[in-house]
């Protein structure tokens, strides 16, 4: 630190080498049990005898290190004794991790052969084709050996510069009113088990046996003595954001007056915003162009997909966006000792195109659009009330009654804010199951009647849009679910979140006594009332088209009932 006139200058920097390492017990041994020998399944399982037998073939145990970095200069200049200004700069360095062990790897799009898949895959199965061994290196990097980006399997990011800027205004010069503003970028160091993730599945590293014996005559103590099964289908792949890997950063702004309108009562309000730049999120990067699947309507997935040879490939990637915008209002009020005041209220919207890091994959991988809307913890409108009152009477408890009458106090917090968003899907459609298997007949080969043909299991498919969501809000209908079809042949046009569910209303009340119990001895007594008013919080209706509509847009759920906490603490 360095004080210059009227300059405060601080400068710094911090460094961390961190190990992050664990298993994933990916090597325990699996057994099933049936009944098709004769017995009851449970019958074979208390002789050993096993319908089938998996397992790993090791249980991976990454190594992952990596360093966080960074360093910054500010300087807070008092340009006249009621205006301050705040400039500065940081420079954050989050590179990829390396696994010590040279274990860690990638599936890098750059690096696929294209040339290497002709004649892999059956046309007309989607398996591999009879007398192929398969290619599961195909575009599989291994840090410290194949890959472009040395011990990392993706690039490191030296750009984190992160400027800063704020300022604070007195404009009457009496204490009574405050102006104040500001402006930063920081970077996020990603979360790591992403890495593990790949290394817990892909190859070359890690595989799985399979044995299988119809008649149940494989034993616990001799596994191995059925049929191995070996799998012509291609094998899902786990990979992180190849060829490009930005660092997080999320750009905050705000300007807020503030104000005493009256003697202990202050007021604020605020213009709060946010953008969020290079989020994570999931995509299949082998999803089927729908283009690729009108050319090819009754081929299976994996013989039309981008990358041949793989099935579904879960990319957790920086490539999405947020944005939130708020009104922020605050009344905060000292009305005498021992009694405060206050209320606070929001109008807010969160926006973005991906709202996990990781769960919840992007409907169309080529279109991210299709997933922008409200943020899955978007809350339009919060009011909030509290109240802390410590009763004036009988405070000193120098006598009998006033053990009994005084050390009475009163808090409480008030909410009201609008409902969760929900989004609305159409999970069993037959119309959009993505291979033969599952589809049923309205779906046989050869018949395969437009579906959009993306993994169910992993991304989830939205019905089209068609009126008005607005419902009636009753448990029977709580939007118009007249309003939506099932899409067939396309993506669907409902976004993500279309509909908000129940809003909420709660009222959490304690009551506490103190009691002076000898000079150096002091109990305090707590009754807490959650939901005080047992007030009904409806749950969010069920939004699967699939339910059809005895269920569609049904509640069948409540948020907690009323609950009451008693408790005893003695402080000496």
């Amino acid at each position: 630190s360095l004080i210059e006139g009227n300059h405060s200058i601080h400068t710094g920097f911090t460094a961390q080498w961190m190990t992050k390492t664990e298993n994933s017990s990916a090597g325990d041994a699996s057994y099933s049990f049936t009944g098709t020998n004769g017995n009851p399944a449970f019958a074979n399982f208390l002789l050993g005898e096993a319908h089938s037998y998996s397992q790993a073939s090791r249980d991976i145990i990454p190594y992952l290190n990596f360093l966080n970095f960074e360093t910054y200069v500010q300087d807070d200049w008092k340009l006249t004794p009621n205006f301050t200004l705040n400039l500065g700069v940081r420079w954050s360095y989050f590179p990829t991790p390396h696994d010590k062990n040279g274990i860690l790897d990638n599936f890098d799009p750059l690096t696929f052969n294209r040339a290497a898949t002709v004649g892999l895959i059956n046309p007309a199965t989607g398996l591999f084709a009879t007398g192929t061994p398969g290619n599961y290196t195909n575009g599989i990097i291994i840090g410290g050996r194949n890959s472009p980006y040395g011990s990392q399997v993706n690039p490191s990011y030296y750009g984190g510069f992160a400027p800063r800027l704020g300022f604070a205004w007195d404009p009457t010069g009496t204490g009574t009113m405050s102006i104040r503003g500001g402006y930063g970028m920081f970077y996020d160091r990603t979360l790591n088990g992403i890495w593990e993730q790949n290394q817990f599945v892909n190859p070359p590293f890690v595989s799985s046996l399979f044995v299988l014996n119809p008649t149940n005559a494989d034993t616990l103590d001799n596994p191995s003595a059925g049929q191995a099964v070996v799998s012509m289908s291609p094998r899902s792949l786990h990979a992180t954001g190849n060829p490009q890997f930005k660092v997080p950063y999320i750009q905050d702004w705000n300007l807020s007056i503030e104000r005493e309108i009256l003697p202990n009562t202050l007021l604020q309000i605020a213009y709060v915003g946010s953008n969020g730049t290079h989020l994570l999120g999931a995509l299949d990067l082998n999803q089927v162009p729908i283009t690729v699947r009108a050319a090819n309507p009754t081929m299976p997935l994996n013989a039309i997909r981008p990358y041949l040879g793989y099935n579904a490939i879960s990319d957790i990637t920086p490539e999405f966006n947020s944005n939130y915008h708020s009104l922020q209002v605050s009344l905060n009020r000292r009305v005498s000792a021992g009694l405060n005041l206050g209320v606070a209220y929001t109008w807010s919207r969160a926006l973005t195109d991906n709202s996990s890091d990781r769960s919840t994959p992007i409907y169309d991988t080529y279109n991210p659009r299709l997933d922008y809307g409200p943020a899955n913890f978007n809350r339009n409108q919060v009011l909030i009330f509290n109240y802390i009152y410590d009763l004036p009477f009988f405070r000193h408890q120098t006598s009998a009654l006033s053990q009994v009458l005084g050390g009475w106090a009163l808090s409480g917090i008030t909410t009201y804010e609008t409902g969760t968003p929900v989004t609305v899907f159409q999970f069993n459609d037959p119309f959009n199951c993505y291979d033969w298997s599952g589809c049923g007949a309205n779906a046989a080969p050869g018949t395969y009647p437009g579906g959009i043909g993306i993994d169910p299991s992993f991304v989830s498919p939205r019905p089209d849009l068609i009126g008005n969501t607005a419902g009636p809000k009753t448990i029977q209908e709580w939007f118009n679910t007249g309003a939506f079809t099932d899409a067939i042949g396309h993506f669907g046009s409902a976004g993500r979140y279309l509909i908000n569910g129940p809003g909420y209303v709660d009222w959490d009340l304690d009551l506490l006594k103190y009691i002076q119990i000898t000079e150096r001895l002091r109990a305090r007594v707590d009754c807490e009332f959650f939901n005080l008013f047992n007030h009904t919080n409806l749950g969010n209706p069920l939004a699967y088209t699939d339910y059809g509509p005895k269920y569609f847009g049904h509640i069948f759920s409540a948020r907690s009932a009323r609950q009451v906490q008693l408790g005893i603490k003695l402080n000496f």
